[in-house]
Formats: structure tokens, C-alpha cells, sequence
């Protein structure tokens, strides 16, 4: 799962139906994860005021949450 993650990050996989994570990226550094989400299944960012950029294209979040199977603004619970 883990594709470049330095000690001061932190990926948390304890609870089965949560993925959580806090990547402290400086200067050039590259983080990331990869992963496969169940259906249905949201990304919500806790910081909303720093960018966040999907896939291998970098395509910047424009929406404060995401359905990770259809690309629209994800509906909580």
C-alpha cells in the first residue's frame, strides 16, 4: 500500500473500514499511498485549505469531499 512514506508520516490502517493518514510533504518531497476503495466509499480531507491532487494526472480536488467511484461531491452520512 505504502508508495513513499517517510518516518514523520503517519498511515493508519487499524480500523477495517477507515483509511487514515497525515503526510507531512516538504519542499520537492513526493507522498503518497495507493489503495482500492470498497464501493460507495468517500475521501474527505481534514485540511481543506492546503491543495489536494488525485491520480496520475495530479487533478486538483475542487470539492470539499469526494465519491471515489463516481468523481462527484460525496454525500455523508
Amino acid at each position: 500500500m505504502p508508495v513513499s512514506i517517510e518516518s514523520n508520516d503517519v498511515l493508519d490502517t487499524s480500523n477495517p473500514d477507515e483509511l487514515s493518514y497525515v503526510m507531512k510533504v516538504t519542499e520537492k518531497a513526493i507522498d503518497g499511498i495507493d489503495f482500492e476503495p470498497p464501493a460507495g466509499a468517500c475521501f474527505t480531507p481534514l485540511a481543506p485549505n492546503l491543495p489536494v491532487y488525485l491520480g496520475a494526472n495530479r487533478a486538483a480536488l475542487s470539492t470539499g469531499t469526494l465519491d471515489l467511484d463516481t468523481g462527484a461531491v460525496c454525500t455523508l452520512p
